[in-house]
């Protein structure tokens, strides 16, 4: 019998014989993990540990695992499956086991990674990040897919009208985009909003998967030597939940961030609510917020934040007037009272 293992994925299996936990944390599908598991995971769990699912099937070979909606571009050493193919997959799985190729010589290294980004309570300093227009520069593709979607169903629709500029549209993103559609398309092409919608989504895959963007200058750098001086850093996004983990797989924020959330999965909540969450998750000493929005700002400070408003990213004139302390470069970060008495230590 196929043992099948959820962790924040929906799956409600059409063979009986097929036995499902649902997991809500790694110490559960650890203690029910056997070479014979097939785990389905929400690419936000597996971004968050994905030294230990590396580990995982260094340790069980013959076990299957899929991140169930991310998009398979051959980059992830685990299966990338969408949600309507969970069925199929799982079939598949139980005819044949999936053989990975061997990685013993980082195991050493994936062992250390794992003591030191155990997830505890009560650590010294939390940081939450934003993630575009404050870690990664994703104006200049996200405003190609735009352009490029406007254009067909300007073209479609015969519409006779410039594309809306770049700085008419940029000024959006970290804000999450809203009516943004709706708002350029003219009274008789309302109804071609979600076309719209869609083929934005599809021009960024398109773009990402060919390498589109960059993460801003000593992004790197200095996250590395945040973690490496025992700082919790955590990402948290208005972003939709496909296209935050589109650009999480892209640059591989995995690395960086113990813990990474979007507003695309908490509907109905608000940064606020996911600043809050990760405290709760986390019960930090302190916490700093950095962003790039005055969304950024005012939530951060709603829960008590010390917040870092990033001058480099999107924002419009004076809307980081609330932060505690603005940055005009992301390795400035480490100049903050609060991190370098973490370094110090």
């Amino acid at each position: 019998m196929a043992q099948i293992l959820t962790w924040d994925v929906e799956y409600s299996p059409l063979e009986p014989p097929w036995s499902v936990v649902v997991c809500e944390s790694r110490k559960t599908i650890e203690d029910y993990l056997t070479d014979r598991s097939i785990i389905l995971l929400h690419p936000g769990r597996y971004f968050e540990n994905r030294i230990y699912f590396v580990m995982t099937k260094l340790r069980f070979p013959q076990t299957a695992i899929a991140v169930v909606g991310l998009e398979d571009d051959g980059s992830e050493i685990m299966d990338c499956i969408p949600q309507d193919r969970i069925e199929e997959y799982i079939r598949r799985q139980i005819i044949r086991r999936v053989h990975i190729p061997d990685a013993r010589s980082d195991i050493l290294a994936a062992e250390k990674y794992l003591v030191q980004s155990a997830c505890r309570k009560n650590v010294p300093l939390l940081m939450l990040f934003d993630m575009d227009g404050t870690v990664v520069r994703s104006d200049g593709f996200t405003y190609d897919a735009m352009r490029m979607g406007f254009e067909q169903i300007y073209r479609e629709e015969n519409i006779e009208r410039d594309v809306p500029a770049y700085e008419e549209l940029i000024p959006r993103l970290g804000l999450g985009m809203g009516s943004v559609y709706n708002h350029f398309l003219p009274e008789g092409s309302k109804n071609r909003e979600n076309d719209l919608r869609n083929l934005v989504r599809k021009n960024i895959r398109g773009l990402l998967s060919q390498g589109a963007g960059e993460l801003f200058p000593e992004v790197e750098t200095t996250l590395f030597r945040l973690m490496n001086h025992g700082i919790t850093l955590a990402l948290v996004s208005n972003s939709p939940a496909e296209y935050f983990y589109s650009v999480v797989k892209r640059f591989q924020l995995g690395r960086f961030f113990k813990a990474i959330l979007c507003l695309g999965e908490r509907a109905g909540k608000t940064k606020s609510d996911m600043i809050r969450e990760m405290q709760d998750r986390f019960a930090p000493r302190a916490k700093i917020m950095v962003g790039d929005r005055y969304i950024d700002v005012d939530s951060g400070n709603e829960c008590d934040c010390y917040t870092v408003g990033c001058s480099y990213g999107f924002g419009l004139d004076g809307e980081l007037e609330k932060a505690d302390a603005k940055i005009e470069r992301f390795d400035e970060i480490l100049e903050l009272d609060a991190v370098k008495r973490m370094i110090k230590s």
